[in-house]
């Protein structure tokens, strides 16, 4: 059962990281008004997030095998809510944006860590168990603008990064 309840912690985290990605996109509008800046800089919002998110993920790896996959897991998980915290509260769009970094630094590293976590939980059918994981980001890319479309016109963009924590 602990096996189970594993898994679905970590695929839980995947699925948080896939709808905060794509939610985002939705609130953009509101953060351009909000912080009277042009769409080119509100923009930054999306992509610091997608570079960071890219870049970290090579990084994760090689921290997942000289940490362990859970302590590193944990690290990340923590450096998500930090930045998701960070984001809802930031009172301008470069804060925002810097804590985008932070918080894609913790997504980035969620997939490499699920991915030894799960190797070592599931040794016997790993390829399964990983195989699943990859139907959460589509999932979550379905998700995201619905139910950020949702909370961005019910709470305002804020609401979109305290869902996370």
């Amino acid at each position: 059962m602990r096996r189970y309840v594993v898994f679905g912690v970590v695929a839980l985290a995947l699925l948080l990281a896939s709808i905060n990605n794509s939610s985002a996109t939705v609130a953009i509008s509101q953060m351009r008004v909000e912080f009277k800046v042009s769409v080119v800089v509100v923009g930054w919002v999306l992509t610091a997030y997608q570079l960071v998110n890219t870049i970290g993920m090579a990084i994760a790896g090689k921290i997942s095998d000289v940490i362990g996959a859970r302590k590193a897991f944990i690290t990340y998980t923590l450096l998500f809510l930090t930045g998701s915290v960070l984001s809802a509260l930031a009172p301008n769009v470069y804060l925002l944006i810097a804590a985008r970094a932070v918080q894609a630094m913790g997504g980035g590293g969620f997939m490499p860590c699920a991915a030894g976590i799960v190797s070592a939980t599931f040794p016997e059918n790993r390829q399964r168990y990983i195989g699943l994981f990859s139907s959460i980001f589509p999932f979550g890319a379905v998700i995201g603008p619905n139910l950020g479309g949702f909370l961005v016109q019910a709470y305002g963009w804020r609401s979109i990064f305290w869902m996370n924590v």
